[in-house]
């Protein structure tokens, strides 16, 4: 039987290298996510608390796009005042 060329193996660690950095990051994104929609949660209830604020409203509308960019892979809801396409 023939052993593996070396290649082969440079080849497999550099896919398994791979992987493991991949799953890291999917990781580190569940966490950001979870944090992100308690931050947007929570200014939604501080929001009820007092709809009037509109400093309260810009903060969530904020956190709510912080959160949707998360969820949507970065393809969430943008600020129109940034985007002139609108116009």
């Amino acid at each position: 039987m023939e052993s593996c060329s070396p290649v082969f193996w440079i080849m497999a660690v550099v896919f398994i290298v791979g992987l493991v950095i991949m799953l890291g990051q999917n990781a580190g994104r569940g966490k950001e996510k979870a944090e992100a929609e308690a931050a947007y949660r929570a200014s939604l209830a501080a929001l009820k608390m007092a709809p009037t604020d509109a400093d309260l409203k810009e903060d969530s509308l904020r956190k709510g796009r912080v959160y949707s960019n998360l969820t949507r892979n970065r393809q969430g809801v943008h600020d129109v005042r940034r985007s002139r396409s609108y116009e």
